[in-house]
């Protein structure tokens, strides 16, 4: 009967496995020609700035892996990537990055192409501004592996200048210097323009160094080859861009009339071949200027231009991160992405209609026929089980109340444990209280001892000197009567110690625990100190001098760490 149940409930449950199989969207990779026309929609969408659209189409783009098609996902990833950092959204963007250089290696992709060394600087760049230091310093060795490996000049260069760059904005110009410099030193001199393009842009990022180190004349020289080097090819852009820069060497410089002269040449360059460039820097270059030239006109007028440019560009920014966030929220994501889910699911119901009534057809005959062999089975065991249920509550209800006897025992038991504990507590407590009484009265008693010591050596000095018989007889007399003293002294010491040991027993225990590196001395000044006894009964206690005590005590508060503000003595009662 078993048997044949267990059969009966394997079938059913492949039954169901296809009834589930059917509801479950197919895993296969999606042919080019979808491929390419998801890539068209992203590239669009993401030119018309519909952000809304744009995460739709980067919610679908999830799906597939693009194994088969590497180079359209390298394309639509790199697209994504960017949409993301634009949008200052660099988590999102690295995510796609680290999937476009998934497809360069391990799907692949052509890893002989420069598109992917820019991969590898990209997500260097994408750590940078997220403050992951150590990690973009790894994809800046990868980026210069990968450049060495290819033994191509312009890789070499592009890499060198990653990393001197990396090390520009640690600051640490030295370092960046350096790897500029094995760029510039590579052998063979740059021979296309991509090549001439990136050595200009090394020499300029050498004349920033010299500039932060405050070599002014050797960051002229680096600038004035920058600019000239963009200029031949071309590098509208980089030369507006750099003209700034080249003015502050000269205000640095102290040549005010030239950094102006630059600054003017700057802007009818930009305007002559249509380059948008920062106003924001110029401004700042000019009134600058200006304020070195005594000219306070120019110098407002320019400093009023430069922080309306600076609001301008704060609120932009402002308004751009807002817009980012608004159109980035979780709950738009998740709206999109149940709406995609939805037409999805629709689509596949739609395909697979007549497959899935027929497999759920199956699914229910089958799960009917479980039901009526499960009650058959059910009803033949229900009187079995009644008697033993009968039997097991009985069972249950002898031993429920002999647990319920046993915890009101050990109830009984642990209260009058808990009532020994505080009688003995008490106890404790009243002889810690008697033994530290004892221990002051005791340290008052040696304290006296120790000036009958001195007494008794001050008359034997004084016998000494004394020839007269009689009054030897009596310096004499004085004298066994201390030495009586003296014998109480040695028995008051060693109670005082017995006492220590005792007052302190378990506060030593703790102490040791605590710091090991304590001696046995260092444990019992802390004993003294815990007693508040002062630093003269101390010496006097342990026929030290207070000089020695001072230096205990600066041991032991350099193996506590205690800082020089800090109270030890309330220090010992909180141990």
């Amino acid at each position: 009967m078993k048997a044949r149940l267990i059969f009966i409930l394997f079938i059913a449950l492949l039954g169901l496995a296809g009834c589930q199989s059917s509801l479950v969207p197919g895993n296969g990779r999606a042919d080019e020609a979808r491929l390419l026309e998801l890539k068209t929609r992203i590239y669009a969408t993401i030119a018309a700035g519909q952000t809304d659209s744009v995460i739709y189409y980067v919610l679908e783009s999830d799906r597939y892996d693009y194994q088969q098609y590497p180079e359209i996902g390298i394309s639509i990833n790199r697209a994504i990537a960017e949409f993301f950092r634009q949008r200052q959204a660099y988590n999102q963007a690295l995510k796609y990055q680290q999937k476009q250089l998934f497809l360069h290696e391990h799907a692949g992709g052509n890893k002989e192409a420069y598109v992917h060394l820019f991969c590898l600087g990209s997500i260097q760049n994408t750590y940078l501004k997220l403050g992951k230091m150590d990690s973009a310093e790894v994809y800046c060795q990868k980026t210069l592996d990968f450049a060495i490996d290819k033994k191509d000049l312009f890789y070499l260069l592009h890499a060198y200048n990653n990393f001197g760059y990396f090390r520009l904005s640690q600051h640490k110009y030295r370092e960046a210097i350096g790897y500029f410099n094995k760029a510039l030193s590579q052998p063979g001199q740059p021979d296309t323009r991509a090549e001439k393009v990136m050595a200009g842009v090394i020499t300029g990022n050498l004349g920033m160094c010299y500039l932060h180190l405050g070599d002014y004349a050797r960051a002229k020289t680096y600038i004035d080859a920058n600019l000239a080097s963009s200029r031949s090819q071309g590098e509208y852009s980089d030369v507006v861009t750099t003209v700034p820069v080249s003015a502050q060497i000269f205000i640095q410089l102290g040549r005010p009339e030239e950094a102006i002269r630059v600054l003017d040449s700057g802007e009818k360059y930009a305007a002559a071949n249509r380059v948008t460039f920062s106003k924001e820097e110029y401004y700042r270059e000019y009134y600058r200027a200006n304020r070195l030239l005594g000219n306070q006109q120019g110098f407002a007028h320019y400093l009023g231009l430069y922080e309306k440019e600076v609001l301008n560009k704060f609120t932009q920014q402002q308004q751009a991160l807002d817009e980012a966030l608004t159109n980035l929220t979780d709950q738009r994501v998740a709206r999109l992405e149940l709406e995609k889910e939805r037409q999805e699911q629709e689509a596949r119901k739609s395909a697979e209609l007549a497959s899935l009534r027929f497999q759920r057809l199956i699914g229910i005959l089958l799960i009917t026929l479980i039901l009526i062999v499960s009650l058959v089975l059910f009803y033949r065991r229900k009187n079995r089980e009644s008697q033993r249920k009968a039997e097991l509550e009985k069972a249950q209800k002898e031993l429920l109340e002999a647990e319920l006897r046993n915890q009101e025992l050990e109830k009984a038991r642990l209260n009058i444990e808990l009532r020994n504990r505080e009688l003995e507590e008490v106890r404790l407590n009243a002889e810690l209280q008697s033994s530290q009484k004892d221990l002051t009265n005791l340290a008052m008693d040696l304290n006296y001892h120790e000036e009958v010591k001195k007494t008794l050596v001050h008359k034997l000095k004084k016998v000494r000197k004394d020839q007269d018989a009689g009054n030897v007889n009596v310096v004499v007399n004085e004298i066994l009567n201390d030495l009586n003293l003296m014998w109480q002294d040695g028995q008051s010491r060693a109670l005082f110690n017995e006492n220590i040991s005792k007052v302190n027993d378990a506060f030593f225990g703790r102490l040791k625990e605590r710091f090991p590196l304590l001696s046995k001395g260092e444990l019992e000044f802390c004993g003294l100190i815990r007693l508040k006894i002062g630093t003269k009964e101390i010496a006097t206690l342990k026929n030290i001098s207070v000089e020695s005590v001072k230096m205990t005590r600066y041991r032991v508060r350099k193996k506590l760490q205690l800082s020089g503000d800090s109270d030890m003595y309330r220090f010992m009662e909180e141990i």
